[in-house]
């Protein structure tokens, strides 16, 4: 529901106790930095006020990254608050600079929800870092183009250019295919965070990959977006540079030219680069003084200045963490009320859905002649996985879904599945079957459409394997879902005739294609919204809007579920994809054993 007051009162006062450490480990004498404070003069208020400007920009970055994914209606000045509080956080909290991101989330939960709020906090921290490695490539021209060079630094130079370049290319691939999934992926590969990272790729996997479609989308569908926001993070780097800019005026005798300010730019690079090296103490402390030093005196100025630097850039940071840990307690009425309504809302809904009836329906008309010309004498229906016949398997999991009635359709080519079903029906279960053979499974759906009646439903192939944990999670959000359907999906292909999905950058279905190849020639692989990665997985959430498509492909002489479906959004129905890890179908005998294999892993 969003940042509760005990969460800020968490977090408040961990980043306290890391201030009031920060300041009493603060080496300096309270003389020496009397001295310092009353040499710097009125220009420590400009450099104090200065980073508000900053930290607009950053609040500013971070709104433009929101709205690449829609709508922001968040108040800029909550945005600028939340934006001081989470590099509080990071500065005053140790190991990888990660204090705020959760925090950033959690305040913006109820104004975006938790998959935009976990994308744009993410993408901000992706742009910061971006802009990081220019902002260093910027330093090295800048070395080359006005210092002179010898053999150890230039040695440095080149590693850091190889490095950036490097992080450049990486991240570039990252915006324009997504990297969260890939990352928690590469964590399934680190002994100790295996079995974590798997068990969170498999619970959380359909948000997993909403959040990388929204990082795609940002590179590759909201350009100016993307541009504008490496515009402002980029440019704000340089701003930066003014602090250090204004203390070389007061601690040397280097006027104001843009030389000092190149001096600026080289300074602040490196220091930096070193702080961020120094990544898990907290406010670096040390790594920036080190930077401070070395940098310094690579420019040819005194330790005197390197310390005198550090230590008016020390106390704008204490400054500012103090401020933002401060601004956590206040302004957060307006976030509380939307959580508070945030929390009813669900209540009602919970409430609400206790009454609602699920049905489920099972396709198992189909004649299995592959299955059988291979080997395999049972019914398709009744073939054994894992254990248990595969619709056995099905009503089973439909039952821990909470199914009120769960309707069947099996040929009449044989007596064993009828039979089955009859037991089933004797031993009290809320089955319901019908015997008819038909042409297709689309006219099986429409023989099966006056019994499921009214209301929410899910239908089913017989032979469509998958992990339960991820079907039930498909189930519920089509419960809360005000869409026309949800569709499964995923990105995982062994069908021999797939049928293709394309999706806009929130997972809206804009077609049905029988190759990626005709998406994009179509109309809608050239609407520069649409992506096709996804092939359906034959599990479908609808309402009884479907109803009336199904009735107008029959009246027309259609056949075959993919020209349902093409129907349903030609004729505007709403539908969502949802993505599955993995969706396998029985067609044949090799495909037992991969799925098999499949549910093996669950």
């Amino acid at each position: 529901f969003g940042m509760s007051n005990r969460l800020r009162n968490i977090f408040f006062f961990v980043g306290l106790a890391a201030v009031i450490i920060m300041i009493l480990t603060f080496k300096v004498s309270f003389v020496e930095l009397w001295e310092q404070l009353t040499h710097a003069g009125h220009w420590l208020v400009v450099i104090l006020g200065m980073w508000v400007v900053l930290y607009a920009m950053n609040a500013l970055t971070w709104r433009t990254i929101i709205k690449g994914s829609g709508e922001c209606n968040i108040p800029f000045l909550h945005l600028l608050k939340v934006t001081i509080s989470g590099f509080s956080l990071n500065y005053a909290t140790p190991v990888g600079l990660m204090g705020g991101e959760p925090y950033k989330i959690m305040e913006m939960k109820p104004y975006i929800g938790v998959q935009r709020a976990s994308s744009s906090v993410l993408l901000f921290a992706m742009m910061h870092i971006f802009t990081h490695f220019w902002y260093w490539l910027t330093a090295v021209v800048l070395y080359l183009a006005f210092i002179p060079l010898d053999v150890p630094i230039s040695i440095v130079l080149l590693l850091l250019t190889t490095f950036c370049v490097a992080a450049i290319y990486l991240f570039t691939r990252g915006y324009k295919n997504g990297m969260v999934v890939k990352g928690i992926h590469f964590l399934s590969r680190i002994p100790g965070l295996k079995g974590w990272a798997k068990r969170f790729e498999v619970g959380h996997y359909d948000d997993l990959v909403k959040i990388d479609t929204q990082i795609a989308a940002l590179h590759s569908q909201k350009k100016r977006n993307f541009y504008v926001s490496f515009f402002l993070e980029y440019f704000g780097r340089i701003l930066q540079s003014l602090e250090i800019y204004f203390m070389l005026l007061i601690f040397t005798d280097h006027g104001a030219s843009w030389m000092t300010f190149v001096y600026s730019i080289i300074i602040l690079a490196f220091t930096s680069l070193f702080a961020n090296m120094m990544f898990f103490m907290p406010l670096q402390l040390g790594g920036r003084e080190g930077g401070f030093a070395m940098s310094i005196a690579q420019m040819g100025m005194t330790g005197q200045v390197a310390m005198s630097v550090s230590i008016i850039c020390r106390v704008r940071e204490l400054f500012w963490t103090a401020l933002g840990l401060l601004l956590i307690k206040v302004g957060n009425k307006e976030a509380d009320a939307l959580r508070q309504e945030e929390k009813e809302k669900l209540e009602k809904a919970e409430s609400e859905t206790e009454d609602m009836k699920m049905k489920f329906a099972i396709l198992a008309a189909g004649e299995g002649s592959r299955l059988a010309n291979e080997g395999v004498s049972l019914p398709k229906p009744l073939v054994p996985m894992h254990g248990e016949a595969m619709i056995d398997r099905l009503i089973r999991v439909f039952m821990d879904c909470g199914a009120s009635e769960i309707f069947i359709i099996t040929n009449n080519l044989t007596e064993l599945t009828k039979g089955h079903l009859q037991q089933l029906v004797e031993q009290g279960l809320p089955v319901k079957y019908i015997v008819k053979t038909t042409p297709s499974s689309m006219h099986s759906f429409y023989e099966l459409k006056n019994y499921i009646g009214k209301g929410k439903f899910c239908l089913t192939t017989v032979d469509t394997i998958f992990r339960e944990t991820e079907f039930k999670r498909y189930i519920d959000a089509f419960k809360y879902s005000d869409k026309d359907g949800v569709m499964a999906v995923t990105d995982f292909v062994d069908d021999e005739k797939p049928l293709w999905v394309s999706t806009d950058t929130n997972l809206m279905i804009t077609g049905f294609h029988d190759s990626q190849e005709l998406f994009h020639e179509s109309n809608v692989g050239h609407d520069g919204v649409s992506v096709c990665k996804y092939i359906s997985g034959g599990i479908y959430c609808l309402n009884e809007k479907a109803f009336a498509v199904l009735d107008r492909c029959i009246a027309e002489g259609q056949s075959r579920m993919r020209n349902f479906q093409r129907q349903m959004v030609f004729d505007g129905l709403q539908l969502e994809a949802y993505p599955f890890s993995k969706i396998l179908d029985v067609d044949h005998a090799d495909d037992i054993v991969k799925a098999e294999a499949f549910l093996a892993e669950e």
